[in-house]
């Protein structure tokens, strides 16, 4: 809040940061004349003439709803943590999937944070295991053995929001209940991206284009001697809109949200009067030993009639 203050005594046109929700909301409190863009990917503290350029967990749901509605998949399963991103997950979910004809959440399973055992919350979603071994199988089981795994799920594709150990012991578990990317596609969120799972091979997530990203690091490199932090290159964007729109004198909340948007090294984006940002992404999948591939290229522009 001091900082904050101490910036309005140069009365400027624009500020750019803070970076994390408890600050940025420190500044809204301030009740801010001028445009604050943030870098916050906490919405819940946007709005009020303050804006984020980070990538927000709501478009990335989006674009990977998009992506599955044209692979023809109309039943989506989550299964993840019970805490704030959760709660942001499923508020997306819900509303995207409206935009695709027929696409319902058929389960959601969720656990809290500091679970140790997600062998229950697996269980919520996947099939019964069925012993072939058994000498006492009923028909019913008989006939679910002769049955493709998939054709036993109640979701043709499953969306998992976790990381780290957690996403590893998930994943693992979903495998020994036969719930694999090979038998029903996996969605995640950009994280994704940092994996090293092997056992998530194949599974998709959307993400800003990493053309411009590389060119960027490569560039910074040669300038700093160092790679430089991830958000390093949305605060490149900021300052290279604020210096686009200042050399055309509109440097204004209407040129701020034009519908058209803007290109930076993230991709093409646009901001709201919300204070959030729609972004134009990449659909990946994961190949293994962190790599993955683009197999969806983002629009080249945004649809300005929506």
């Amino acid at each position: 809040t001091e900082a904050y203050r101490q910036a309005m005594l140069e009365s400027p046109d624009v500020v750019l940061g803070p970076v994390f929700a408890s600050e940025v909301k420190a500044v809204r409190a301030e009740n801010p004349a001028q445009p604050v863009i943030s870098f916050t990917s906490d919405s819940a503290v946007l709005g009020d003439n303050i804006y984020s350029l980070a990538l927000l967990i709501p478009q990335q749901i989006n674009r990977v709803v998009d992506y599955a509605c044209t692979h023809g998949q109309r039943r989506i399963a989550l299964i993840g943590p019970q805490d704030k991103t959760g709660e942001i997950v499923i508020q997306a979910f819900e509303k995207a999937v409206q935009s695709c004809p027929g696409m319902q959440i058929t389960k959601i399973s969720l656990y809290q944070p500091n679970a140790t055992d997600l062998t229950t919350p697996v269980q919520r979603i996947a099939p019964p295991l069925i012993d072939a071994r058994s000498k006492n199988l009923t028909d019913q089981a008989k006939e679910l053995l002769r049955n493709p795994s998939a054709d036993r799920l109640s979701f043709d594709s499953l969306f998992i929001f976790e990381s780290g150990v957690k996403l590893e012991q998930l994943v693992s578990i979903l495998y020994y209940y036969d719930v694999t990317p090979q038998i029903v596609p996996f969605y995640g969120l950009a994280t994704l991206r940092q994996t090293r799972i092997d056992q998530l091979t194949g599974a998709y997530f959307a993400d800003i284009p990493q053309y411009r990203i590389e060119m960027f690091k490569r560039n910074y490199q040669d300038a700093f001697g160092k790679t430089p932090l991830p958000i390093a290159s949305f605060g490149y964007d900021a300052v290279s809109l604020v210096s686009f729109l200042s050399q055309e004198n509109v440097l204004d909340e209407s040129a701020l949200i034009d519908p058209i948007g803007y290109n930076g090294m993230n991709g093409r984006f646009r901001l709201n009067p919300d204070g959030t940002n729609d972004r134009l992404l990449d659909m990946f999948q994961l190949q293994g030993k962190g790599r993955a591939v683009v197999v969806e290229q983002a629009p080249a522009e945004f649809n300005t009639q929506n």
